[in-house]
């Protein structure tokens, strides 16, 4: 009996930790991301595909740089500090060292091709600086959401949101180019990089954190991550440098518009499972591992009655969408109803996941990327040729079923196990209904009343297919905000 008792406050000291910490970072990556995405949605219609496109390359150039600088600090920070905070200090020491001198040589690139008036390397060169900043920024919120610290993470991200927000406006009112926007970000990043620096005080490194030996020992340790954190931007960032080889930049333009949109709700997702690992990592690490895979089915449920929901939404609206970014993003339509559906895809990728890296089997869930990455290259090569922007979103769709079934498998490996329950099912269904049954007329206005029908039909089939399910879902939601603690 004690241990049952052990067992249910442990489950929901867990579900506590994890929705105080899921609360802040959905208000960091989901409210505060309201005003970015309407002043991206507006900095798209003005800079139009071609521009858009060149601005996609640019940091998608930046964010693969930002991996190799990385070093897989990051993610290792992500695990490390939760179970042992003492190594945040040599970590901020080394990401801080890395930062400082391949920002100075990037800025040196900038002014070099600036003055020969080779605007389009300049502007690789300025994404280079605004993702080595943006990447030391997520290192020191990753080290704040290990520490069960989320709240810590708003005041940095508010700065950040303002800021893109005035720039917009500033970059729309004046007509300023690519160049100036991208420079306008660099600014931002660093205020964004120094608010988050003055939160981690607790972390400061002291002079023995900056000995080459304790930057060797950061460095081994950190390696698999490295590896893994290299892989999963080479992946992330295939379709777009591959479409930009075999297509013109307005395609490039109008998939990296499409990816933008969906990028909100993959935000949402990651923002959990990020709060979800510094838990997961507690109860490996204290042999908990029936409480883990119990906590994950929950969650699993939990993500899948509020995702396919959306998921139908952005697929049956892509027109209205995509019409609010103007008409000449008027092609991406069919892309986004294609890749809307990579984020039910997300769900279950995110949470296996969490559980791969909490279990520290990274160098297992880095081989699978790699597999993954290898076939997506080749699909959108492929099919981005033949069919353009369309054909890579179907890639992407395949390749990231290919990755799920690799981590299921990693998972069944390891002795874990998640079901595909009623939840699933029942929400499936209600998404199929809501599509079939909810009208969507070619108009902009119909986003204000066929939405609550759709949501309507929703609720009304999963309650009818799965109602059990739903009461559990209810149920997990509710300890998600219960003022319980964890039990080690």
């Amino acid at each position: 009996m004690s241990q049952a008792i052990d067992f249910q406050q442990r489950t929901h000291g867990a579900l506590g930790s994890f929705g105080r910490n899921t609360f802040w970072l959905w208000i960091d990556k989901g409210a505060l991301k309201v005003g970015t995405v309407i002043a991206g949605l507006f900095l798209v219609r003005y800079l139009g595909p071609t521009n858009f496109g060149i601005y996609s390359i640019a940091l998608a150039a930046g964010a693969f740089a930002n991996a190799i600088l990385d070093l897989g600090l990051t993610p290792y920070a992500a695990r490390i500090v939760g179970a042992d905070p003492g190594e945040g200090r040599p970590i901020l020491a080394f990401s801080l060292l890395v930062t400082l001198v391949s920002a100075v040589a990037e800025i040196v690139l900038v002014f070099v091709f600036a003055h020969q008036r080779n605007w389009y390397a300049a502007c690789l060169c300025t994404g280079l600086i605004v993702c080595n900043l943006e990447g030391t920024s997520t290192l020191c919120s990753f080290m704040l959401t290990a520490d069960l610290r989320s709240r810590a993470i708003l005041p940095g991200s508010l700065l950040s949101a303002s800021g893109l927000i005035v720039l917009a406006v500033l970059v729309i009112h004046w007509r300023l180019p690519v160049f100036v926007l991208l420079a306008g970000l660099t600014v931002r990043s660093f205020l964004v990089l120094v608010a988050r620096l003055f939160q981690l005080r607790r972390f400061y490194p002291t002079r023995r954190h900056w000995q080459f030996e304790e930057f060797r020992r950061v460095t081994n340790a950190a390696w698999p991550f490295f590896s893994y954190s290299l892989t999963v931007l080479i992946y992330s960032q295939i379709p777009i440098l591959c479409l930009t080889l075999v297509a013109s930049k307005e395609t490039v333009g109008c998939f990296a518009a499409a990816s933008t949109i969906i990028t909100v709700l993959a935000q949402l997702v990651f923002a959990a499972t990020d709060a979800l690992l510094p838990v997961m990592t507690r109860l490996h690490e204290a042999g908990h591992r029936n409480d883990m895979q119990n906590l994950g089915q929950q969650l699993l449920d939990l993500f899948f009655v509020f995702t396919v929901p959306v998921v139908a939404l952005l697929s049956m609206f892509a027109p209205q969408i995509c019409a609010l970014l103007g008409p000449r993003f008027a092609p991406a339509a069919p892309v986004l109803r294609i890749i809307a559906f990579l984020a039910m895809l997300f769900v279950v990728e995110a949470l296996a996941g969490s559980f791969l890296v909490a279990c520290d089997l990274v160098r297992q869930r880095r081989n699978v990327f790699a597999s993954a990455a290898v076939l997506l290259a080749l699909l959108t090569l492929t099919l981005g040729y033949f069919w353009g922007a369309e054909g890579a979103a179907t890639a992407a769709l395949v390749a990231h079923a290919f990755l799920l079934c690799g981590y299921l498998y990693l998972i069944l490996q390891a002795g874990l196990k998640l079901n595909a329950g009623r939840a699933l099912w029942g929400s499936l269904a209600a998404g199929l209904a809501m599509m079939l049954l909810t009208p969507h007329p070619p108009s902009l206005f119909v986003l204000f009343y066929a939405t609550p029908v759709a949501l309507s039909v929703y609720l009304v089939v999963l309650i009818l297919t799965a109602r059990n399910a739903l009461i559990e879902v209810r149920n997990t939601l509710r300890l998600c905000f219960s003022p319980a603690r964890m039990v080690s």
